[in-house]
């Protein structure tokens, strides 16, 4: 079920505005980034990067970046280290170059000194942000020996398009973690923020600082303010803006309101039997980050421990246990106690850890989908608790063009009480992944839909709980049920459970196979060797343990093919038994 990606390709951690301490009484700030995510990615959502001469023939090296052509990527591994009383904080580690940039062709008169730095961008996609109220910025900071740095807030500037308007203030940076403030108000700009010198050359008179325009914040170090420097370190901690609320571009605030509100044919409100077993047929499910990696042990990935039934010889694998006074007004709900395990790397990218919960609306092999034509969005009630800033909303549609792609919109966590959300699928939107920008048809598709989920991604060691309730589906008066399929594929069955057999028919086959209790459901598909879906039939509970059901299928040619028994007994445990068969008339 896992749907995150990173590493300047998609959504990663969420911070939400905070009432911080020391700082004045209650004044509101967001927290820019304090690494404990462990990405590349700050909590505005946009990217670090670092920077140097190179671009005019200097040689100035970034030691604790990794290099992409002409790109000096953050890369995790080599660019955090141990923050300010623990944690993680941001590294720069430099050697200054020993051949001069130059600014102009010739080369000759025109040298100046080298310099390194390091930034990030407050907003993605090249877009401005309207900081409106931001009084200051606050940082902690600390470097190897003692050094001048240059604090630079890039605006989009109002004069000269397509350069950057810097606004910068030198600070100096003690061998030991100390707090900075860069002002950011009128008076603050016009009496200590400063624009640089070759940017006056390049447009005199210069730009008035414009809150309304930021796009990024950078830290520099330049030989010009450190003479004789040629290597060191500067650490980069709790980066926060004060007077000023951030709220993520995706999501959506105004569609949260009082408890209860929601409209729409219920899909599932998990109150009468099976109660892990929505309108349309599928079942409800929980999941993590562990997936398919290799972990050892429990530290590795993201648990559950709470809502959820875990088999000791699969502890990687939580059954979601749909739990009474767990849902809105003490009825049964999807329910999960969480901690978040680690940052983890999957393949080049570094993942931050998630857990969620969701419900299938199609089977596993993708021939039967809900069909939702006339509906206008989703309505549900959920909770969560205050440690949980955002949960992602996530509907998944038969896209065909690789597995987690979804449509989703944020919404804000409830701090404990319980909320009704109503979404219009208009507001979900696509990740800006790289494979889906080369998608033509970015529709969500409502007569095809997979599955819906509610997902918190965030901080390591972040523990907090999430439920959900009343899942509606807005436009429709019914839904009706489909057929009954397992929402997940488990390994083959061994045939000491029972065998699995089948026997030539006229027409088609008869199976004979056995369950491990008495109550399993679920569908018996007999598929080519290309998985075209031939014939199914369903697995009915109350039948006995051993079974025998015909598949019918005209004018079946000779060949091999693959049988798969997919059920799930009423308390959610899934069975899965698979074979091939070769069919000779």
């Amino acid at each position: 079920m896992q749907n995150f990606k990173t590493i300047k390709t998609a959504f990663a951690g969420i911070a939400m505005a905070a009432l911080l301490p020391g700082f004045g009484s209650a004044q509101v700030a967001s927290v820019l980034d304090d690494f404990e995510g462990g990405t590349n990615q700050n909590k505005f959502l946009d990217y670090w990067y670092f920077y140097n001469d190179s671009g005019d023939k200097g040689n100035s090296v970034v030691n604790s970046a990794t290099v992409s052509g002409a790109e000096l990527l953050f890369d995790p591994a080599k660019s955090l280290d141990v923050g300010n009383g623990g944690g993680q904080a941001a590294l720069l580690d430099f050697t200054m170059g020993s051949i001069k940039p130059k600014y102009c062709p010739t080369g000759v008169g025109c040298d100046y000194p080298n310099f390194v730095g390091i930034g990030t961008g407050v907003i993605t996609e090249g877009k401005v942000l309207d900081m409106t109220g931001a009084t200051h910025i606050t940082f902690d900071a600390k470097a190897s020996a003692t050094m001048t740095v240059v604090v630079e807030v890039a605006t989009n500037p109002i004069t000269v398009a397509g350069h950057f308007a810097y606004h910068t203030i030198e600070l100096p940076i003690g061998t030991t973690w100390e707090t900075h403030s860069i002002p950011l108000s009128t008076e603050g700009i016009s009496a200590v923020l400063k624009q640089p010198n070759w940017y006056l050359l390049e447009n005199p008179g210069g730009d008035p600082f414009d809150i309304t325009q930021v796009e990024k914040v950078q830290w520099k170090i330049s030989v010009e303010n450190n003479t004789g420097l040629t290597d060191g370190k500067l650490w980069l901690d709790n980066i926060v803006v004060h007077g000023y609320q951030w709220t993520p571009p995706t999501a959506c605030m105004t569609c949260v309101g009082a408890p209860g509100a929601g409209e729409g044919a219920v899909l599932s409100n998990m109150d009468a039997a099976p109660v892990n077993q929505n309108a349309a047929g599928f079942f409800w499910f929980a999941y993590n980050d562990a997936g398919d990696r290799a972990v050892t042990s429990q530290t590795e990935y993201s648990e559950i421990f709470g809502g959820v039934t875990v088999d000791p010889a699969a502890p990687t694998t939580p059954v979601l246990a749909i739990e009474g006074n767990k849902g809105y007004n003490s009825t049964d709900g999807a329910f999960i106690e969480f901690t978040l395990g680690p940052s983890f790397v999957e393949g080049a990218n570094t993942v931050k850890p998630f857990v969620g919960v969701g419900t299938m609306v199609s089977d596993e092999l993708g021939t039967q989908f809900l069909n939702a034509t006339g509906s206008t969005g989703a309505s549900f009630d959920y909770q969560t608790s205050a440690s949980l800033d955002f949960i992602r909303f996530e509907v998944k549609h038969n896209l065909n063009f690789g597995a987690g792609i979804v449509h989703h919109v944020l919404l804000p966590g409830t701090g404990g009480e319980w909320k009704s959300a109503t979404v219009p699928w208009t507001n979900l939107v696509l990740p800006d992944w790289d494979e889906v920008k080369l998608i033509a048809d970015k529709t969500l598709r409502i007569n095809a839909l997979e599955k819906f989920q509610w997902a918190f991604q965030g901080d390591a060691a972040t523990s907090g709980s999430l439920a959900v309730d009343n899942v509606k589906i807005i436009g429709l008066t019914a839904i009706d049920p489909t057929m009954v399929m397992v929402a997940s594929i488990m390994p083959r069955a061994s045939r000491s459970q029972g065998g699995f057999g089948a026997e030539k028919l006229q027409n088609g086959m008869r199976v004979a196979f056995s369950l491990p209790s008495n109550d399993h459901v679920g569908m018996l598909v007999l598929t080519d060797m290309r998985g075209k879906v031939l014939s199914r039939v369903p697995v009915s509970a109350g039948q006995g343990l051993k079974r025998n059901l015909e598949l019918q299928v005209s004018n079946l040619p000779n060949g091999v093919y693959f049988l798969n028994l997919t059920t799930r007994s009423a308390q959610g445990v899934p069975f899965t038994q698979k074979t091939s068969v070769t069919y000779m008339k």
